[in-house]
């Protein structure tokens, strides 16, 4: 069996070195309470490693399990776009319990996401970052 190795490209969040000889690629659900445990694990992972060790995230919201976990994704989208990816990330990880929309829009005040505070979504566009397993988000206004 040959392995073949999954990169990060330019659609992919990536937090620490794109030099490093580690990279860990996360397909992640922000309401998942699995993803919220790894969460804590790879943030410890983080602290230890620095620059050696490069983590990607890539949304795999599980819908039919997850009801707000779409939704989630698209705020983060939509912090990624101002450049507050990792920040709002961090915050739905960090309140994983609490992802419906009044919710999301007060942490997209917290991060200073005007994308989704001023209520854009996130819709399927054609371009931008990569949504596991079928669907490209990008952000565009309601």
């Amino acid at each position: 069996m040959t392995l073949k190795r999954k990169k990060a490209d330019g659609r992919d969040w990536v937090r620490g070195s794109p030099h490093s000889q580690i990279t860990l690629i996360e397909y992640g659900d922000f309401e998942c309470p699995f993803c919220g445990e790894a969460y804590g694990e790879l943030k410890e992972v983080e602290a230890a490693a620095g620059d050696r060790v490069a983590f990607v995230f890539r949304h795999f919201p599980l819908s039919q399990m997850h009801p707000h976990a779409q939704l989630a994704a698209e705020a983060a989208e939509a912090a990624g776009a101002q450049g507050r990816f990792w920040e709002m990330h961090d915050m739905l990880f960090e309140n994983q319990e609490q992802l419906d929309g009044a919710a999301l829009l007060t942490y997209a005040g917290a991060s200073s996401s005007t994308c989704v505070a001023s209520r854009r979504t996130c819709r399927p566009t054609g371009t931008g970052r990569r949504f596991a397993p079928t669907s490209w988000m990008g952000c565009a206004a309601a």
